[in-house]
């Protein structure tokens, strides 16, 4: 049986350990995929897709920090607070506020939380 998404949440793949659920990942095709925040040992975070982190073969065990490489499908911290028009500042700022990770990733600048 499969496990409810929630209890992902600090969960070790590898060199990865699951923080929080992330914006949803699309592939090149338009398939969208459910993603989540994880921190790698290093201290990288990065959203990972569901598929690629829970699979047993083939699967993403870290950010690529030991592989000289960052695997597929995977978006770094930095890309996604670009995104939605934030500073480093602005996204550390939301965070002390007590915004989630999926929050303060998926809400526009100047846009308020629900």
């Amino acid at each position: 049986m499969a496990q409810a998404p929630l209890e992902l949440i600090g969960a070790r793949y590898g060199r990865l350990v699951v923080q929080d659920t992330a914006p949803p990942i699309y592939t090149p095709a338009g398939t969208r995929w459910s993603a989540w925040w994880c921190r790698c040992d290093c201290g990288r975070m990065l959203a990972v897709r569901h598929d690629k982190l829970v699979r047993p073969t083939n699967a993403t065990r870290s950010c690529g920090c030991g592989e000289g490489h960052v695997p597929d499908q995977t978006m770094s911290l930095a890309r996604c607070i670009r995104a939605v028009g934030l500073t480093e500042q602005g996204f550390k700022d939301r965070l002390a506020r007590g915004w989630t990770l999926t929050e303060a990733l998926t809400i526009p600048k100047g846009q308020r939380r629900p």
